[in-house]
């Protein structure tokens, strides 16, 4: 009797509250867990950009530490109550059967008050796997589409963007609504979302560990002090989990590796060598660049920022992360560009072997000479993953050109809107370029 209790629990969606919200409200603290019925529940019809309406406009005038999002072109509504599932005894069986998905911001913070913008599919612009895309949410001044272009991403940890990836959102039951929206779409096709889900699967309680790279010039947030590094690697069909790799900074001494020479952070990204080779066939050899130096006063939370959730009482306690990975141009929110702490565990007498800070445009060094890993010369185990951001490049583009919100009538046929766009992933992977 207990289990039928708690699946009736999980069933049961929180009571509706429309998008209007009063000063007393907004005036609440964001420390505080908001009662279940001052939410709003957003209806969205398509995550399409160019397609985007006043309908699908999306504004919390509270903090939220859930988003319980509908399909608005399903016939379920805020307030009703899902048909009981094929199988009352599976948690998982219920979650699926919910018209609504459900996610967080992250573990630590809710959706902030005052968010107003659009949820939108986001596939990155060069070649890559049909499961790189990511559910983001697009940040406008008011309800009308046509500003999405001039809005900007909503951030998370370290100035990348918040997002939901393809492999969370096809293997998870709570986001069986956003699914449903992709294929009505077309962004997607069934055997695109089965791949995906294979990958979440088997990723899973794996997710928040390691930031998922697809592609060189991905940014990724790298913690200069940490004792290893990790990264997942995402191929056509497959994720590639790669060992741990000791600081890509610190420097061995004899048989021991010394702590890292620098504190704080950097948004990254894998570049292939610049390195040219007077004979011989290209050689596959990787760095790492700096695009941006992020404040060593900044915490680092657990890597990748993939807001996959439960927010029912049996979801993961490994739930959303704070990361991926992602794949886009962090904000800055100060002019000042921060410089690396030197590490205090760092011997001061070696000193002078790491002369000169990370700094933003630079490739990582390894004491003084750039950190790389050649695939071709190092032990198979190694290159495992890595292998796969080479190979990509050869795969089909996602998406032409750029993406637009939509467009008035006056505008089609002009080059205006060209100017208009911010391509976050764009402007860094220019940069690493």
């Amino acid at each position: 009797m207990a289990s039928v209790a708690r699946i009736r629990r999980l069933l049961r969606p929180p009571s509706f509250r429309p998008h209007s919200t009063t000063a007393a409200t907004t005036a609440a603290t964001a420390t505080e867990r908001r009662p279940l019925s001052e939410y709003v529940q957003p209806l969205i019809r398509t995550l399409r950009p160019e397609e985007l309406s006043e309908s699908d406009h999306v504004y919390l005038p509270v903090d939220q530490h859930d988003c319980y999002l509908w399909d608005a072109l399903s016939p379920a509504r805020p307030g009703d109550r899902p048909p009981p599932p094929s199988a009352p005894s599976s948690s998982s069986s219920a979650k699926e059967h919910r018209p609504f998905a459900t996610f967080r911001f992250n573990e630590r913070q809710p959706f902030p008050a005052g968010l107003s913008g659009f949820f939108y599919y986001y596939t990155p612009p060069g070649p890559a796997p049909p499961a790189a895309g990511e559910l983001r949410f697009r940040q406008t001044f008011d309800r009308s589409p046509y500003g999405w272009q001039s809005g900007t991403d909503l951030s998370s940890a370290h100035g990348l963007p918040w997002r939901i990836q393809l492999p969370t959102i096809a293997a998870f039951p709570q986001h069986a609504p956003i699914r449903n929206i992709l294929l009505r779409d077309r962004l997607l096709s069934p055997e695109d979302l089965r791949v995906a889900a294979e990958m979440g699967r088997t990723r899973s309680r794996r997710r928040e560990i390691a930031p998922l790279i697809h592609s060189f010039y991905q940014p990724f947030f790298l913690d200069f002090a940490s004792p290893i590094h990790w990264w997942h690697f995402m191929g056509p069909d497959r994720i590639h989990f790669t060992r741990p790799m000791a600081n890509i900074l610190s420097i061995k001494q004899g048989p021991h590796r010394l702590p890292s020479p620098w504190l704080g952070g950097a948004i990254c990204a894998f570049i292939p060598s610049q390195r040219r080779f007077p004979t011989g066939s290209p050689k596959r050899i990787i760095n790492v660049r700096i695009l941006r130096l992020v404040s060593p006063s900044v915490s680092s939370p657990p890597h990748d920022t993939d807001a996959d959730t439960d927010t029912s009482p049996d979801a993961s306690t490994d739930t959303p992360d704070s990361s991926t990975d992602l794949s886009s141009t962090p904000s800055s929110s100060s002019t000042s560009s921060p410089t690396p702490i030197p590490n205090p565990a760092f011997p001061e007498h070696l000193r002078p072997l790491v002369p000169t800070p990370p700094r933003a445009g630079d490739v990582i060094r390894r004491g003084k000479l750039p950190w790389s890993l050649d695939l071709d010369a190092c032990a198979p185990w190694r290159a495992t993953g890595f292998n796969v951001l080479f190979d990509n490049r050869e795969l089909p583009r996602l998406r032409e050109g750029r993406l637009y919100g939509p467009r008035k009538a006056s505008e089609h046929g002009s080059e205006d809107g060209e100017e208009l766009e911010r391509e976050e992933e764009g402007e860094d992977g220019e940069e690493a370029r």
